[in-house]
């Protein structure tokens, strides 16, 4: 993948009542996004989590910041997602974000 600065906020909803389905796909999903970096060696997953429900006891999605020189690029390593091709989001939604407060240089950590 290209070099890029470029960041992407992905917020990704899951079918209704699928955490068997979420756990089954859990470790392909993190495997996919582990080993891919830019040609800076960078890596393209910059953060990310599942989203939970309100008393924080269930999975019901996912937010995570990637690396992509375009949105283009950005739809088609979600296209590839295990997240998607094993039927665990049921939509997903990809925009442009740029990062401000606590960035890694600031030192300003979780």
């Amino acid at each position: 993948m290209a070099s890029t600065d470029r960041l992407w906020i992905v917020l990704g909803t899951d079918y209704p009542d699928n955490t068997t389905k979420r756990m089954a796909a859990r470790p392909h999903h993190l495997a996919y996004w582990q080993d891919m970096h830019d040609t800076n060696g960078r890596a393209v997953l910059q953060m990310g989590g599942p989203v939970t429900d309100d008393a924080g006891d269930t999975m019901i999605g996912s937010m995570f910041v990637i690396r992509a020189p375009d949105i283009a690029t950005a739809r088609a390593l979600l296209t590839d997602d295990p997240y998607v091709t094993h039927g665990v989001f049921e939509t997903y939604e990809i925009r442009p974000w740029k990062w401000l407060v606590g960035t890694p240089d600031s030192g300003v950590t979780p």
